[in-house]
């Protein structure tokens, strides 16, 4: 590459990643204030995000700067970022090709700034190491995001949020089927699994029945299903919040013992999967 071919690729790299941060603001914002629990949207229904607004803007100003580790974080930050949501959402020939060109321009940028130091240091008798406090700031940021992010796209993990019906992968379906947690002919409303496997520990919801799986440590799944025209009371026993989940108490008409349930308060699924029950029991 020339030195002119550098830092266009640079520059377009400074671009892009500005407008996939606005356009991640922009999504945030419409998220936010229509208050959207469905489809992929549902993912930026969180202020979180704008903190990846943040990192990508400040990312992208020291790339401007020809920084080698913006670069690299920028590139490994985008790549995290997009499996996490692929994961968690549908995917789409479009959104893949889109993601496919961010990723090329990104890696091309990032093969820039090398090649643009190298450059430098070759034209420029002058030339000083750039200084490492960048890689000071941002290690310890990426690899907390690294490890986060990570969690997340585990592929036996657990759902993190409660999942409606048409949420729910073929893959997880099958799982919960050879783990003989729901029947085949069960047609799931709601499905949250709060463990770091997906067959741990949950709760699903069908027309017919509330599914209650656990897993003791090395121990086969054991599995309760409560059939919906026995239960007569649903209530909260503990309020979540962003870090802990909410806690529900079923009461049913066989004795006056009563099951935990707990289901996670994002996007407020908690109090639609508590509805959808309550809907359910009125009819019996």
């Amino acid at each position: 590459m020339t030195k002119e071919e550098v830092l266009e690729a640079i520059k377009v790299g400074v671009i892009v990643a500005i407008l996939t941060a606005a356009l991640t603001a922009i999504i945030t914002t419409y998220a936010l204030y229509q208050n959207i629990d469905d489809g992929s949207f549902r993912l930026f229904n969180d202020w979180v995000s704008y903190l990846d607004v943040v990192m990508v803007l400040i990312l992208a100003f020291y790339l401007n700067r020809k920084s080698r580790f913006a670069a690299i974080f920028l590139t490994l930050f985008f790549i995290l970022n997009k499996v996490v949501i692929f994961k968690a959402s549908s995917i789409n020939a479009i959104s893949i090709i889109v993601a496919l060109v961010i990723l090329y321009i990104f890696v091309k940028s990032t093969y820039a700034t090398f090649a643009f130091h190298r450059i430098e240091k070759q034209e420029n008798p002058d030339y000083k190491k750039p200084s490492k406090k960048l890689l000071y700031i941002f290690s310890p940021i990426i690899l907390i995001i690294i490890i986060v992010l990570g969690f997340g796209i585990s592929a036996d993990s657990g759902s993190l949020e409660i999942l409606k019906s048409k949420e729910i992968s073929k893959s997880q379906i099958i799982e919960l089927k050879k783990a003989e947690i729901i029947l085949p002919s069960d047609k799931i409303d709601f499905l949250y699994s709060y463990g770091f496997d997906l067959l741990e520990s949950g709760v699903a919801l069908t027309p017919n029945s509330l599914i209650i799986f656990y897993t003791e440590e090395g121990q086969k799944t054991e599995v309760y299903r409560l059939n919906l025209s026995i239960i007569t009371e649903i209530r909260l026993k503990e309020q979540g919040d962003y870090f802990n989940d909410s806690v529900y108490e079923i009461l049913t008409n066989k004795d006056d013992s009563w099951l935990p349930i707990y289901l996670s308060t994002s996007l407020d699924r908690d109090k639609q999967f508590v509805k959808k029950i309550q809907d359910y029991i009125s009819k019996y």
